[in-house]
């Protein structure tokens, strides 16, 4: 990560951590917003995939949850637990999909190795 990502990255967790409310979440576009005057235009993209980063590489002091509404910092343990849990079912979904479109590529021609030669994740 350069200079310029991190005082993003720092900027972003300062907008970020005051919004501790899940009915009060602040979104990417608002988050982009307020960190003009300090990291300059970032992209509402970005400002998501900083977050991301941010959250899967610990560098987040509280744990961050995402919504369709926008972004939170909670400290409620079953919030967060079932936030996690719902990004895992997620990832299973996700997984059984790309399994099923793999199978159906394979099964017309478009790709010639089976799904077991295309499996790369493996899920815990």
């Amino acid at each position: 990560m350069n200079e310029k990502d991190i005082l993003k990255g720092r900027a972003i967790w300062d907008a970020l951590s005051v919004h501790r409310d899940p009915k009060k979440p602040i979104t990417a576009t608002a988050i982009s917003k307020a960190i003009f005057p300090v990291a300059g235009y970032v992209r509402s993209r970005k400002v998501r995939d900083i977050i991301r980063d941010m959250t899967i590489n610990g560098s987040c002091p509280l744990p961050v949850v995402g919504s369709g509404k926008g972004f939170y910092v909670s400290q409620d343990p079953e919030l967060v637990q079932e936030y996690a849990d719902n990004l895992y079912h997620l990832s299973i979904e996700i997984f059984n999909r790309r399994k099923g479109v793999l199978e159906t590529a394979c099964r017309c021609g478009v790709l010639s190795d089976g799904p077991e030669e295309q499996m790369e994740m493996v899920l815990l």
